[in-house]
């Protein structure tokens, strides 16, 4: 959900988790479902509703936080992914 929040794309969040983006789409709908919501704007704000204050700002830029190249990027190495 952190990643969610961050603003990353389900491919990024996969490159960093290191599965696959269908698991990250399964584990989303779940997600979506457990938290009666439809979409990931309506899921942060049901998981962080205190992230909503005006005077919250982010730990981090999303750039580092989701990585910035345009192909996703990504930190670290992911089992299975070779890095450009």
């Amino acid at each position: 959900m952190r990643l969610l929040a961050a603003g990353c794309t389900n491919t990024q969040i996969a490159r960093r988790l290191g599965i696959s983006e269908g698991t990250v789409r399964t584990h989303l709908e779940n997600i979506y479902e457990r938290l009666g919501v439809s979409s990931r704007t309506a899921a942060v704000i049901r998981a962080f509703p205190d992230r909503l204050r005006s005077n919250a700002a982010p730990a981090a830029p999303l750039s580092a936080r989701c990585g910035a190249a345009s192909d996703g990027g990504y930190e670290g190495s992911s089992p299975g992914v070779t890095q450009p």
